[in-house]
């Protein structure tokens, strides 16, 4: 008999949602207080305000007072057990894990031989259960992936080959080629052209043929740090609600602010190709 493993959501990640929804409640009750004299625009930040603060309310009783996420039992998953929304799913219905980006976040999908025995109509095209992988600590994703393997049944999919599946995806694309460039430079050619045929923007041609040339090495400081995790998250996310034509309307913008900030970000991107160099070469 296999003893039961227990998993809380990261402390790591309770205390980051503490800090953003203080920042955001505070943001909000001076928002408040400025349109006070407005009825209709006081009711609606009034609102959001309360509502943050109960997210935030429950972020710290979360913290203080943790309660289980997952629990892995000889029988099967349990999911938010002692809350209203708990549910033993057993291993022998589960027909496969599969990795799901919902509202940009990675989450592990459940997927169910019988939807319907556990409530969910046939065909239906939200089925199975979903959890967020990252509200697990880095040491818990491992346990969970390996207890997960221990107690499935023979026919589930392993866990861990598809996580390391993922990353090596996500690895291949973020390879900074000659395509990477050559498509860096045919953002850097569209928005200078832009600015310098539409709106003249800078006083001296010099500057236009300086962004241009040097536009790639702060994208590339962007991408490290931020862009390839989301377009990566763009590109799978799962809720239909979403449409993709649209979601990429938010790196567009990126790309054009990318391009003022060329001066402080270009740097980091030499800085970045110099320091990984003796590492592809080693390899």
């Amino acid at each position: 008999m296999q003893e039961d493993l227990i998993f809380y959501k990261s402390k790591g990640r309770i205390c980051i949602g503490i800090i953003t929804l203080l920042a955001f409640v505070s943001l909000f009750i001076l928002l408040t207080i400025i349109v006070y004299d407005t009825l209709t625009l006081f009711m609606i930040f009034l609102t959001i305000t309360l509502i943050l603060f109960y997210a935030l309310i429950k972020n710290l009783i979360s913290l203080i007072i943790p309660t289980p996420y997952i629990v892995l039992t000889e029988h099967g998953i349990l999911l938010n057990p002692g809350s209203l929304d708990e549910v033993e799913i057993k291993w022998r219905d589960i027909s496969g894990f599969r990795l799901d980006y919902i509202l940009l976040r990675q989450h592990i999908h459940i997927g169910l031989y019988d939807e319907t025995k556990y409530g969910f109509k046939k065909g239906a095209i939200h089925r199975g259960y979903t959890f967020s992988w990252k509200a697990l600590s880095k040491e818990d994703r491992v346990r969970f992936a390996e207890g997960v393997n221990k107690r499935k049944s023979t026919y589930t999919n392993d866990l861990n080959k598809l996580l390391k599946q993922e990353k090596a995806i996500q690895k291949e694309k973020q390879k900074l080629n000659i395509y990477y460039f050559l498509r860096a430079y045919m953002i850097s050619f569209m928005i200078t052209a832009i600015l310098w045929y539409i709106f003249d923007f800078f006083n001296h041609r010099i500057m236009y043929f300086l962004c241009f040339l040097f536009y790639p090495f702060a994208k590339i400081a962007y991408d490290k740090a931020f862009g390839f995790n989301l377009i990566y998250r763009l590109d799978k996310e799962t809720r239909p609600g979403l449409i993709k034509s649209e979601v990429f309307i938010a790196p567009l913008i990126f790309w054009i602010v990318l391009y003022f900030l060329i001066p402080i970000l270009a740097p980091f991107g030499f800085l970045y190709l110099l320091l990984s160099k003796p590492k592809e070469k080693s390899l």
